[in-house]
């Protein structure tokens, strides 16, 4: 939050930033605030994304935490489909365009399969990238209108618990085969990414191997201090932010 206040706002020398309207984020964040008359909606899955049993269990304590503390609970999504391929494309062409230039003096030194994520948007033409920004404006519409009725979303943030570090993503999730290649084991956090709204990740438990599960509450756009006020009391109600996963070898 105290980051934040520094961060928001316009900056003349970058276009991408936006004027908002005066949210004071560490008081959202650190005073005790009513969260009873926010209008929260839920989702596991999203509709489209699978996930372990564990991240699950975890989701469905953190769901009887946010009622206890009166939140005003409804099991809601956009009516969104899986954006994975939209953000590949994003992610492919800019990724491309940022790491492309490092190829020829440093592909020896590159971890396996690196070259091979960055040469992923070398062939992507500019008018696939131009109909990807006006695929994204409308799933953009469609979110920010959830969020007329809403004034929350509360989903898992990883759909699985961490893999290992041997591995660039895990073979599947929850009996579903996983895409190798991209991003496939973290598309919760992608509508967050592709429509520049708010959203928090907060510890909510341990899946079946002791490994850290992530409860992700995302907001409407610019309103960055109400994702703050029931993160703060969230984190007050549970004492997550205090445990540790035990260690090993």
């Amino acid at each position: 939050a105290l980051s934040l206040s520094v961060m928001a706002g316009v900056a003349v020398a970058d276009d991408m930033t936006y004027p908002v309207p005066p949210q004071d984020y560490v008081a959202a964040a650190t005073e005790e605030r009513d969260v009873r008359a926010l209008r929260v909606a839920w989702s596991v899955d999203m509709g489209f994304a699978p996930v372990n049993r564990d991240v699950r269990r975890a989701f469905s304590a953190a769901l009887d935490t946010l009622s206890n503390l009166g939140c005003r609970l409804t099991e809601a999504h956009p009516l969104t489909t899986n954006p994975m391929a939209m953000w590949n494309l994003f992610a492919c062409c800019e990724g491309y365009s940022s790491e492309g230039p490092l190829l020829e003096a440093w592909e020896s030194q590159m971890s396996a399969g690196t070259a091979d994520l960055i040469r992923a948007g070398r062939d992507l033409a500019g008018w696939e990238y131009v109909d990807g920004l006006h695929a994204r404006a409308a799933y953009t519409r469609a979110w920010s209108e959830f969020f007329t009725v809403h004034d929350l979303l509360v989903s898992p943030c990883m759909q699985l618990t961490a893999f290992g570090v041997d591995l660039l993503s895990p073979p599947s999730i929850d009996g579903v085969a996983v895409d190798p290649f991209f991003d496939d084991w973290c598309s919760l956090v992608l509508p967050a990414n592709l429509t520049g709204q708010p959203a928090i990740s907060l510890p909510m438990g341990f899946g079946d191997e002791g490994l850290p599960v992530g409860l992700q509450v995302m907001g409407r756009r610019f309103d960055d201090a109400t994702v703050f006020t029931l993160a703060a009391a969230y984190e007050a109600a549970t004492r997550w932010v205090d445990e540790k996963p035990p260690f090993s070898g």
